[in-house]
């Protein structure tokens, strides 16, 4: 009965940190892509919407 509970506690513990791990991994995905859309939105109309760039940005930083 105790080896079972030990087994449950490490389950449980490496499923937190791989959740951990996830968000960060996701996190730094999301900034990288919008990185990347931003650079290539910008390339695409070659600058005539930068003004509509920045407001997706403070958007962006608001929903967060």
């Amino acid at each position: 009965k105790d080896d079972d509970k030990a087994v449950i506690n490490l389950g449980n513990q490496l499923s937190v940190g791989y959740i951990v791990e996830l968000e960060k991994f996701v996190e730094a995905a999301r900034e990288n892509l919008i990185e990347i859309h931003s650079v290539l939105f910008q390339e695409a109309v070659s600058g005539r919407h930068e003004n509509e760039l920045q407001k997706m940005k403070i958007l962006e930083l608001e929903l967060l």
